[in-house]
């Protein structure tokens, strides 16, 4: 069963068009039909819609006329436009008024039942991530998103650890795992917190300069020190100082900051008065530490140090569940800020969720941001993913598995709605059987048989 079922409302005065519709989306989703703008009122006061398709010219007046009764019911409801108007100042007029999408009919039922499919996706992900919001914790200005039971331990970890005020924390994982916002939130959750979060990169600062940058300097300490200059360790007083790439500390450097760590107190650089600190250091790597001090690259007894509390964050493809639910938030993310109405393929998707991702979520946030750019708000397919193609390829070269749908109660046989569908093809061509047969996609002998069945 479809587990992203969602409520559609089909506004429709032609009654065959209407019951193909109904039948045609009725098996994957909850469809009430309703003739003209008095049924649609009720309908819409009983309860809000997730979608509604509407047409333009109702038997009691406008289908745009319904957009704030729509709203009223339901702000986050998608309303899509059915018309046999080609004119395109119509369909501008009808976007201005709120309309996300325009169909003309005669309606392809495959084109339109996949974008259902994705609204269906967008809608889940909006109710998950409302849902996760308000159990969510959020870093200062960041949110950390997640689906996976994986991810929600590693939190419950964070949270437990945080408490303990002053003892060092080391948070291991692969490149673009999300260790800084980890590091953020057992700062946000601690009782530092209105203190304040000091971070530096070991890695991004010259190893001439990085003495300096933690533990400051005296005036006159170097060529051109014409000033006392405070150290991350001096600014994060009382706070936490956040020390990633621990593994590209320089050895030189390594036994005083085991020193700071176990006294409390520090050096300027060029001095000789020792300042107290109340720090609480964390520290994060995407290196095996462990590896390094049998290789002696790392110091044992700093290691030991920073290793008092261990938080492991696992890679995304060991966290399968998280990539799609990422996916559809940087989506929407990047869509809002650059104003588009953007949205993932199936095909999309399903290469996205096969990939492996060594670059984890920043290499997964940089694809989505990339891809919507480039979409200019057209549906994300597979082409906006070119440094993924290799997993684009083993994927086109497997079977796509859907498991199928249960069959809903009181099945219409399928000559039924086919017979329906033709008839309404045939209404809006004005009997013109090869134009009926083109916009169906068959030829008129084809047509003509069906007519005879």
């Amino acid at each position: 069963m479809n587990s992203n079922r969602i409520s559609i409302l089909i506004v429709e005065d032609q009654a065959d068009f209407r019951f193909v519709l109904e039948t045609f989306l009725n098996s994957d989703n909850e469809v009430t039909g309703a003739s003209d703008l008095l049924h649609a009122r009720l309908a819409l006061n009983r309860k809000p819609f997730d979608l509604v398709l509407l047409d333009l010219n109702l038997p009691d007046g406008s289908g745009l006329s319904l957009i704030p009764d729509i709203r009223d019911s339901n702000r986050n409801s998608v309303i899509w436009v059915m018309s046999g108007n080609t004119d395109v100042s119509v369909a501008i007029s009808a976007m201005r008024k709120g309309v996300q999408d325009y169909f003309v009919k005669p309606v392809q039922l495959e084109e339109l039942k996949a974008r259902i499919e994705t609204v269906c996706s967008e809608i889940a992900v909006r109710n998950e991530l409302a849902t996760l919001r308000n159990k969510m914790t959020t870093s200062p200005g960041r949110t950390l998103v997640f689906k996976s039971e994986l991810m929600a331990e590693v939190l419950q970890t964070t949270h437990f650890f945080a408490n303990t005020e002053k003892t060092s924390i080391l948070i291991t994982g692969e490149t673009g795992t999300g260790k800084e916002l980890i590091a953020e939130e057992v700062h946000r959750c601690s009782p530092r917190h209105q203190g304040p979060f000091i971070k530096i990169n070991c890695s991004a600062i010259p190893e001439s300069l990085i003495e300096a940058e933690l533990f400051g300097s005296e005036k006159g300490a170097f060529t051109d020190s014409k000033t006392t200059r405070h150290g991350l360790f001096e600014q994060a007083h009382r706070g936490t100082l956040f020390l990633d790439e621990i593994g590209e500390l320089p050895l030189q450097l390594q036994p005083k900051l085991l020193r700071s760590l176990e006294s409390k107190s520090f050096r300027r650089l060029g001095g000789t008065t020792e300042i107290q600190v109340d720090v609480r250091v964390i520290a994060a790597t995407n290196r095996n530490l462990k590896e390094m001090v049998e290789e002696g690259k790392f110091r044992a007894d700093l290691f030991h140090r920073l290793n008092v509390l261990e938080i492991s964050i696992p890679p995304l493809r060991d966290r399968k569940e998280d990539i799609l639910f990422l996916s559809r938030y940087f989506l929407s993310q990047f869509a809002a800020e650059s104003r588009l109405q953007v949205s993932l393929t199936p095909e999309s998707e399903q290469i996205l969720e096969a990939c492996d991702w060594p670059g984890n979520v920043r290499e997964l946030k940089n694809v989505i941001e990339r891809a919507v750019i480039l979409s200019r708000g057209n549906p994300v397919t597979p082409a906006y993913f070119p440094n993924l193609a290799p997993q684009a390829a083993k994927i086109a070269g497997e079977k796509v598995f859907y498991p199928e749908q249960p069959q809903p109660e009181g099945i219409v046989p399928l000559a039924e709605i086919q017979a329906r569908y033709i008839r309404y093809v045939l209404e809006q061509t004005h009997g013109n059987k090869t134009l009926a047969a083109k916009k169906l996609k068959i030829t008129r002998n084809t047509l003509k048989e069906k007519l005879q069945d």
